[in-house]
């Protein structure tokens, strides 16, 4: 220490000595008083001196701490004593002993290292008993509560010995009640056909290591708590409802075979029918191979029964197509069956689900083809008229339509056809309205060959009144040409080119004709108001007209039914159609014998539009429903249905 000092009393000596020439030096040049060199000298030597005292409270400081530690030391020491049951170290005795302060710590820390590794040990000794009961309270299936280590003494590692024994005593009796169990659990599996271990495996793991004998395999563990013994128990009883239920399920699929047995027409001694029925009721009915196999018999059966229902769908969709046929109704759509199903018998059911839906269209659909009846009946008889105008078209456009041997039975035709023809927008009125109705009623529109008829009943009138056009304007065209002809050739006295003019049926008096609408009445100038008999073209001798009478018989219907295409049945619809769409006749027609003034008055026309009327028509035609006057009363028609003949084509005679 001397030395060392001294040392550093040299180096501080010669230190202090070139500082102080320094100082000397800067004093002198700042020019300082020796008073405050002397002051500067004082604070310097303060500040070293205060140096040396810090130097040693530091010192003093590092003894204190050490002592600290070594007190320290001592306390865990005798703390951990205390927790391993062992007899304190007496400290007062040891710090007898000379020695430095240092070395007093080191022998308390070598003592303190020693004691805590024996507690170190200590402690792994009690969390391995502890391990092994917390081990076998999983197992039973209690849970043990965690335990701090507070109690290292031997007294601790006694009670925990005891405790571990009691439990393995108490895990070997409930292994014994598992092996009971899954002994119960084995002979319900083998006449249940299922298997033992994995439902063991479901109740836990580790009974499958659980032997006959109540063993564990090797050094594997079989959990024996609580809740695997009752999840075992659970196993158990699904096995008896299981048992309760296939026995069910047995009689359910004999029952089911012996209705597809019915339904197939099996016999009673076939060999597969008398296989199952002993299979479903001797002893091994609940076994889960006798399931499958029934199974699948009920699989191929359902096969053929879906396949029988299949061919019965196909008679009825064959039925309704017929139906929507006959009806012209669009064909629906048929049920479709879905995905196809997983098995025969979700397909016996789907086909048979679709034949009832097919059944209750066809239902349907028979139902609404009656309510179609009367309409379809309708547009028959107006589809046959409409065929008899366009026969009639051709048959106008034949110059030879009056020779032949069918010329009667063609003009007889030809009458009612054109008959038919005048009827055509009246009908097709009538039937409008049975759309509206039909509307009204189903509330959807009338679909004929997948169209709206309404749709089809206005283009077909517009065709009809387009036709009645043409052929207005035809013989207007065809007139005209005959009046030019006409014109330029003259006519002898009291004969009309062509044929002769001869009297109408008897007409009726001025005052019916008064009384009747539409009909003119001719006045000569300075003379009474007298009915003007119809004109009627002739034709020459041994030609007679369409619909004339021959030597004043009416025209024979001999060949109109017999050789005619038209069917009877035909014919009559066509007959009711026309009949339904007209008026009765007016009362104020009567039958009236012309007068001999009526008879002697010049014969005369009125001329109304450049078209030639006849004076009066005759009591027959008046009567007729066909008369141009019904017609014009019943259809309201702005047109005319039957063209007028223009002036230009008769000739005008006064003398018959």
């Amino acid at each position: 220490m001397e030395s060392l000092l001294g040392v550093h009393l040299h180096d501080y000596e010669s230190k202090i000595t070139s500082t102080v020439r320094k100082l000397s030096e800067v004093w002198d040049e700042l020019e300082l008083e020796e008073s405050d060199r002397q002051d500067e000298v004082g604070r310097a030597a303060k500040e070293a001196v205060g140096s040396w005292d810090a130097a040693y409270d530091r010192s003093l400081q590092q003894k204190m701490k050490l002592l600290s530690q070594i007190e320290g030391m001592q306390r865990e020491i005798s703390s951990t004593q205390d927790q391993l049951g062992q007899p304190q170290t007496d400290f007062a005795y040891q710090e007898s002993f000379q020695g430095s302060l240092m070395k007093q710590y080191r022998i308390i820390k070598e003592e303190l290292a020693l004691w805590r590794n024996r507690k170190v040990q200590r402690m792994k000794e009690i969390e391995a008993l502890q391990a092994k009961i917390s081990h076998l309270h999983v197992c039973i299936g209690r849970t043990m509560h965690a335990r701090s280590f507070q109690d290292l003494t031997a007294t601790e590692l006694e009670r925990l010995g005891i405790e571990i024994a009691r439990l393995q005593d108490e895990r070997q009796k409930r292994q014994q009640t598992l092996e009971s169990a899954l002994s119960d659990l084995r002979s319900q599996c083998d006449e249940l056909g299922e298997d033992a271990q994995s439902l063991a495996a479901e109740a836990h793991p580790t009974l499958l290591h659980l032997g006959p004998d109540g063993q564990c395999a090797g050094d594997d563990e079989v959990d024996v708590s609580d809740k695997t013994i009752k999840q075992l128990e659970q196993k158990m009883e699904k096995l008896r409802r299981l048992k309760a239920e296939r026995r069910q399920q047995a009689a359910t699929l004999l029952g089911t075979l012996e209705g597809l047995w019915d339904v197939l027409d099996t016999a009673d001694d076939d060999v597969d029918r008398r296989k199952f029925q002993t299979m479903l009721d001797g002893p091994m009915r609940v076994h889960a191979s006798t399931f499958i196999k029934v199974r699948e018999e009920v699989e191929r059966l359902e096969g053929r029964k879906a396949e029988m229902i299949r061919k019965m769908i196909d008679v009825k969709r064959r039925e309704l197509e017929e139906i929507c046929t006959e009806s012209h109704m669009p064909v629906p759509a048929l049920p479709s069956s879905g995905a196809a199903p997983e098995s025969q018998a979700a397909a016996s059911a789907q086909v048979a689900e679709v034949l009832a839906k097919v059944v209750k269209q066809v239902s349907a659909a028979e139902a609404e083809a009656e309510r179609r009846s009367c309409i379809l009946d309708a547009i028959e008889e107006l589809q046959t008229m409409r065929a008899e105008c366009s026969w009639l078209a051709e048959y106008d456009r034949d110059d030879s339509r009056y020779k032949g041997r069918d010329a009667n039975r063609k003009l007889q035709r030809a009458i009612k056809a054109g008959k038919a023809r005048d009827r055509m927008p009246a009908v097709i009125e009538h039937m409008q309205g049975m759309m509206e109705a039909w509307l009204e009623s189903e509330g959807r529109t009338f679909v004929y060959d997948g169209r709206d008829y309404m749709d089809v009943l206005g283009n077909l009138k517009e065709e009809v009144e387009a036709e009645a056009r043409e052929r207005a304007a035809a013989h207007q065209q065809k007139t005209q040409g005959a009046r030019k002809a006409a014109a330029s050739t003259p006519a002898k006295p009291g004969m009309a080119r062509g044929g002769t003019l001869r009297p109408s049926t008897p007409r009726t008096p001025a005052s019916a004709r008064a009384a009747s609408p539409g009909v003119p009445t001719v006045v000569p100038v300075g003379g009474q108001a007298q009915p003007r008999r119809t004109p009627k073209l002739q034709t020459p001798r041994g030609e007679s007209m369409p619909g004339s009478a021959k030597d004043g018989q009416a025209p024979s219907r001999k060949t109109a039914r017999s050789g005619s295409r038209l069917s009877l049945a035909t014919e009559e619809k066509m007959n009711n159609v026309l009949k339904s769409c007209t008026l009765p006749p007016p009362t104020t027609c009567k039958k009236t014998p012309l007068s001999v003034e009526a008879k002697a008055q010049p014969l005369s026309v009125r001329v109304q539009e450049e078209a030639l009327t006849p004076s009066i028509s005759s009591p027959t035609r008046m009567r007729s429903p066909f008369s141009v006057a019904a017609a014009a009363d019943q259809w309201k028609s702005p047109k005319p249905q039957i063209p007028k003949l223009p002036i230009e084509s008769l000739p005008r005679t006064r003398s018959f």
